[in-house]
């Protein structure tokens, strides 16, 4: 899902090396981002390789839930992409590219939501993000569960609000 989801934030197409770097911190074998792309063809999703540019191509546009996120932020709604966001994006990766996407998700779902001002969205969000400026607000809410999931949070990081109650 990595290789795809780099092609379509691409996209759709992005050269070997530029695949390569996004992906990988280290050399890798020749035979890695190929074998990608045929795991990426046994889901269904048609990938090329140009051996002309050294480009692997995407046939068709793929949806992907975490560029979505980013389409419906956007655009201004920050309650559907929210309600999109499922957790971190590929969680089990730690390459550049999903590192950063992961970040600029969170970064940009945190600000939309507390943009809004809307206390119920604000609640929502605590309880899928772990974020300090998300915790404040939670931590003195109303709503006991984001309350104490907030005031965890804010404890772990030493900045915890529960005395000032």
């Amino acid at each position: 899902m990595e290789f795809i989801t780099v092609l379509a934030t691409a996209g759709g197409s992005m050269s070997r090396d530029g695949l390569h770097h996004r992906i990988y911190e280290r050399d890798i074998s020749g035979s890695t981002l190929p074998t990608l792309a045929y795991r990426a063809r046994r889901l269904g999703i048609s990938v090329r390789y140009e051996a002309l540019g050294r480009r692997y191509s995407l046939a068709e546009s793929v949806t992907v839930d975490a560029l979505e996120v980013l389409r419906l932020l956007k655009e201004g709604k920050a309650a559907d992409a929210l309600i999109l966001y499922r957790g971190p994006c590929l969680p089990e990766s730690d390459s550049p590219f999903v590192v950063s996407l992961r970040q600029t998700i969170e970064d940009k779902l945190v600000r939309a939501v507390l943009d809004s001002g809307d206390q119920e969205l604000i609640k929502a969000a605590s309880r899928m993000i772990d974020h300090w400026e998300l915790a404040e607000p939670a931590a003195v809410g109303d709503d006991p569960f984001s309350a104490v999931l907030s005031d965890a949070y804010l404890r772990s990081m030493g900045l915890s609000f529960g005395e000032q109650r």
